[in-house]
């Protein structure tokens, strides 16, 4: 009982600290002018900070952080980057393709290949509860993909109305795994608003593209594709298998009747999969890592749910006080945490939403899609990614016409292979995690070439 009315108590202190905040229209006032440990003689400017959106109060507000390119090349244009939603895209900003990389907690160092070279990049912490954005009631976070992106359209042009120039800048929208359905979700939302003739010019955004990496889109494959995969990389034997068998059957049957993102049964599945890769007792148990296979020594039973490994200091960096002032997030005193399991949780136990897989077509009938694998990713696979394009009618044919890969050189190194068809671009990528710009910085040339950026600008 102490506990509890401490707890809301603790609310009661937080609700005051934003009762007076009124959220700027003024893009100046989410100028960020000095960042603790950024390194000297940065070329391009920051804003960041918080947009009352979704419920109209202070109570309900969405964390961005804005970083513009540093060089111009032949055009402007915007990359929207997404963390799964409930996790922080800031995750996203400092392990993968933003501009700096953490040393320690104190000090940040420029990264060579990040995506604002030529690019600016917009990170949106979503939906509320997600990193530093926040809500005080529960009832407002989100539970189902349709409203979240309705809920993400309003955070949009909310962002629009601050910052004009981007109005009619080619668009892109760019994240990773859970994210790659919210992201066709919006996309999908966002072309069937351009297309109403009553939609304001304003409010027509010139979305380009939309890149995904090992997303997921297909739940009737992707399951499916979890067994194959482990299987194949020797992650199942033994008595396990007989179990897991057991457990997959159910999953199949489930999925004959299923129209939704998750599968409980076919959840229990994956887990029973990741657990019989245990080895060893206690303290000293170790698994694979659910997100990189390369990792057979992930701590038991996390298997990867720690993972980035230097997460604990970027959540240290993130919730340094300077940090927080310098960003504008001084607004609550919360903590920021990577990914928040209630809003992870609540969204896929309650979503009865579609699977993206059902969006594509259309989305590929007006604009490029980028999907980029990481080969060793356990949960969005590239096995999985093969097969529900293999089974996806778009553009007058079924899956890829051409089956001819390109490889996919780096440094005169062969780091995968590509095809390209119809509005559909493909990579798969050698030697690395579900984090592909993490491992392999070099997508990046990757996105450049797709978004149409001139080749004087991107290496060969």
């Amino acid at each position: 009982m102490r506990t509890l009315k401490s707890l809301v108590l603790l609310a009661i202190v937080i609700v005051a600290t934003i009762t007076d905040i009124s959220f700027s229209q003024n893009a100046a006032n989410y100028l960020v002018t000095s960042l603790p440990g950024i390194p000297q003689n940065v070329n391009y400017s920051t804003y960041a900070g918080y947009i009352n959106t979704l419920f109209g109060t202070a109570n309900s507000s969405i964390f961005f952080w804005l970083i513009r390119n540093q060089f111009t090349a032949d055009r402007q244009r915007l990359i929207i980057w997404l963390n799964d939603p409930g996790c922080s895209s800031l995750s996203g900003l400092f392990f993968e393709v933003g501009p700096w990389r953490l040393i320690d907690s104190q000090t940040l160092t420029s990264a060579n290949e990040s995506w604002n070279q030529y690019a600016n990049l917009l990170f949106v912490d979503q939906p509320v509860g997600s990193g530093y954005s926040f809500t005080f009631d529960s009832n407002n976070y989100l539970r189902n993909f349709t409203t979240e992106s309705t809920g993400f359209l309003q955070f949009l042009d909310a962002f629009i109305t601050i910052f004009p120039e981007f109005t009619q800048e080619e668009m892109y929208i760019a994240g990773e795994n859970y994210a790659g359905t919210l992201i066709s979700y919006v996309a999908s939302a966002i072309l069937a608003r351009n297309n109403q003739t009553s939609t304001p010019t304003n409010l027509r955004y010139n979305l380009q593209g939309i890149a995904i990496g090992n997303g997921w889109i297909d739940p009737r494959t992707q399951y499916t594709a979890q067994y194959t995969y482990a299987l194949s990389n020797n992650l199942i034997s033994g008595i396990y298998k007989t179990l897991i068998d057991s457990q997959l059957a159910l999953c199949l049957e489930a999925l004959r009747n299923s129209t939704t993102v998750r599968v409980d049964s076919c959840e229990q599945t994956f887990g029973l999969i990741v657990n019989s890769t245990e080895i060893g007792d206690g303290n000293n148990a170790t698994c694979v890592n659910k997100y990189d296979i390369r990792d057979r020594t992930s701590r038991f039973p996390a298997c990867g749910d720690d993972w980035p490994y230097s997460l604990p200091t970027l959540q240290t960096y993130l919730n340094r006080q300077d940090v927080i002032t310098a960003i504008h997030a001084n607004v609550t005193n919360l903590t920021w945490i990577g990914c928040n399991a209630a809003v992870t949780r609540l969204l896929f136990n309650s979503d009865r939403s579609g699977p993206a897989f059902n969006l594509f077509p259309d989305i590929l009938r007006q604009i490029k899609v980028l999907l980029f694998d990481g080969d060793s990713d356990l949960i969005c696979n590239s096995n999985g990614t093969e097969s529900w394009i293999r089974r996806m009618t778009w553009n007058n044919a079924t899956g890829f016409q051409n089956q001819t890969t390109t490889p996919w050189i780096v440094n005169n190194v062969i780091s995968g292979r590509m095809i390209s068809e119809r509005n559909l671009t493909y990579v798969i990528v050698y030697n690395s995690s579900r984090m592909v710009p993490a491992d392999q910085p070099r997508i990046r040339d990757v996105m450049y070439r797709f978004m149409g950026l001139n080749q004087n600008f991107v290496p060969s």
